[in-house]
Order: C-alpha cells, then sequence, then structure tokens
C-alpha cells in the first residue's frame, strides 16, 4: 500500500505520493496543498464564475448600471477641476468615468465625452511638422487639439 505525504488543506483527505513528490521536485514545483478532487471542484467552481461573468455581465461600461461605479480620486479631480482629461490604456475604467460624468445630473457640471472610433487620422497626419523627428512631429497638432 502506498504513502501519502500530504493533508488536503480542504477536506483533510491524505494525498500525493513519493513518486508525485520526486516528480514536482524534479520540475522545481510547489507541491499542491489539496486533493486532486478539491482541485477539480475548485476549478468547476472558478470556470462556473468565469462563464457567469462573460454570459451575464455587460462588457461595456457605458451598459453598466451606474449605482456600480466606484467613485476614485481621478472622477473627484475631474468633478473640482483639478483634472480636465480622462487618458489611459484600454480597460483602466476611462469609459466608465465618462459615464459616471455625464450621467450627473447637476447644472454645474458640464462634461463631454469624446471619441476617436471614426477620426480622420490619416487625413490628419497629412499635416505633420517636419521640424521634428518621428514620432514627435504631430506634437503641434495634438497640442491645437487639446
Amino acid at each position: 500500500m502506498e504513502e501519502y505525504l500530504l493533508t488536503c488543506s480542504d477536506c483533510d483527505e491524505r494525498f500525493f505520493t513519493q513518486g508525485e513528490s520526486d516528480f514536482y521536485k524534479s520540475k522545481r514545483l510547489t507541491p499542491p496543498t489539496r486533493c486532486k478532487r478539491c482541485r477539480d471542484k475548485k476549478k468547476l467552481v472558478s470556470n462556473n464564475i468565469f462563464t457567469e461573468i462573460s454570459d451575464c455581465w455587460n462588457i461595456e461600461a457605458k451598459n453598466e448600471n451606474p449605482a456600480y461605479f466606484y467613485n476614485i480620486s481621478e472622477a473627484n479631480s475631474l468633478l473640482e477641476g483639478k483634472k480636465h482629461f480622462v487618458i489611459g490604456r484600454k480597460g483602466t475604467g476611462k469609459t466608465a468615468i465618462a459615464e459616471y460624468l455625464s450621467n450627473i445630473d447637476d447644472s454645474q457640471v458640464f462634461s463631454e465625452k469624446l471619441s476617436f472610433k471614426n477620426f480622420p487620422f490619416n487625413y490628419l497626419y497629412s499635416f505633420d511638422n517636419s521640424q521634428y523627428t518621428a514620432p514627435n512631429q504631430y506634437i503641434t497638432i495634438w497640442k491645437y487639439l487639446i
């Protein structure tokens, strides 16, 4: 009968043979803390969560319920006039902030959502400034636009 070296942190069952331990050591892997049955159960729960998120949650911030917006300091800085633009990488919450600000019903709050989806970049780039080297030749244009 094979001896088990570890106890599962979830169900307290003994698992992990000497052969498995040798394999993990040879690959410099950290031994598991759960038995295979509990690891599989945990994977199933995780997969169900991801399935629910992908099937039921809105992907676009513009479709979200504003009640779920977590007010962050950047939004307050915009409202207080300390900042004037929302710039960032994809997925960092720019649209969520824009939606939040545009849904504020207050006569003292003014905001405009800008999108560059249909912006004629090729036309704009025909007006490059040859005094600058690439990729800086469009700085003057962007300063003018902003």
